[in-house]
C-alpha cells in the first residue's frame, strides 16, 4: 500500500509543476501583448535630389502610434534626422500618421554597403532591424 508521505510528495510535485507552467504561460502572454503595443510603420529608402546633390534618406512613415524617441542606426551609428531644426539631432518624435527622414552617409549610392543593418529604435527599444538592401525604394 502507498504511504501517505508518498501521496503528499507527489501532490506537491504536481502542484509545483502546475504553478511553474502558469508562470511561463503568463510571461509568454505578456511578451505577446507588449509586441502588439509597438507602433507599426512603413520604412522606405528615398533619393532626394536638391540642385546639384544626391542625398539618400531612410523614411519612417505613417506609424499607427507615436514614436516618441525615434532613432535610425546605420551600421550601429545614428543617422541625422533632416526634419529637425538642429542639424545634429539624431532623435525625433514622429506623431501617428507622420513622417520623418534620416540622412544616410554622404557616399555615392554605389559605395553604400547594401548588407549593412538598419535599426529603427524608440529610445532603447528596437522596433525593427533590416538590411539596407531589403528596404523598399520609393
Amino acid at each position: 500500500m502507498v504511504s501517505l508521505d508518498i501521496v503528499i510528495a507527489i501532490t506537491a510535485i504536481v502542484s509545483a509543476i502546475a504553478a511553474i507552467t502558469a508562470v511561463i504561460v503568463g510571461i509568454m502572454n505578456l511578451r505577446t501583448i507588449n509586441k502588439a503595443q509597438e507602433p507599426q510603420f512603413e520604412l522606405n529608402r528615398m533619393i532626394n535630389s536638391p540642385v546639384g546633390t544626391s542625398m539618400q534618406t531612410i523614411e519612417v512613415s505613417h506609424p499607427d502610434k507615436p514614436i516618441k524617441n525615434c532613432t535610425v542606426l546605420y551600421d550601429g551609428k545614428p543617422l541625422v534626422c533632416i526634419n529637425n531644426i538642429d542639424p545634429k539631432q539624431y532623435e525625433k518624435t514622429i506623431l501617428a500618421g507622420g513622417v520623418s527622414q534620416f540622412r544616410l552617409p554622404a557616399k555615392a549610392a554605389s559605395e553604400l554597403d547594401e548588407n549593412v543593418l538598419i535599426i529603427v529604435k524608440d529610445g532603447k527599444k528596437t522596433l525593427q532591424s533590416i538590411k539596407l538592401k531589403d528596404i523598399r525604394r520609393a
